[in-house]
């Protein structure tokens, strides 16, 4: 799971152009059998992770892509989200209880 403020529905390859530009440029085989483009900056790529048995939770952060509130990076009430989200995935009925993170970066 990973829960972030870039916003999921804006993809890496649109969002960060220049940037995506170069990791083509600079690692070609990035781009090839991936989703990597069509996810936001940071992502896990479900192409790499389902096929191994995983599924892969991306959650917006509050106020962030088309939620509803004020964004408010790194603070207590982001840490209380994170913490229901991850309750939420755990508790779903195709997750074992188990449930990994990625830190996303943020703009805090």
């Amino acid at each position: 799971m990973a829960m972030t403020d870039y916003a999921k529905d804006l993809p890496f390859c649109q969002g960060y152009a220049g940037a995506w530009d170069v990791v083509v440029k600079t690692a070609p085989d990035a781009a090839q059998n991936t989703l990597a483009k069509l996810i936001f900056f940071g992502a896990p790529d479900p192409k790499k992770w389902v096929v191994h048995d995983y599924a892969v939770v991306i959650v917006d952060s509050r106020g962030i892509g088309r939620l509803p509130g004020r964004i408010d990076s790194s603070s207590p009430r982001e840490g209380d989200d994170y913490a229901a989200a991850v309750d939420w995935v755990g508790g779903q009925p195709w997750c074992d209880g188990n449930v990994g993170l990625l830190a996303c970066p943020t703009s805090a």
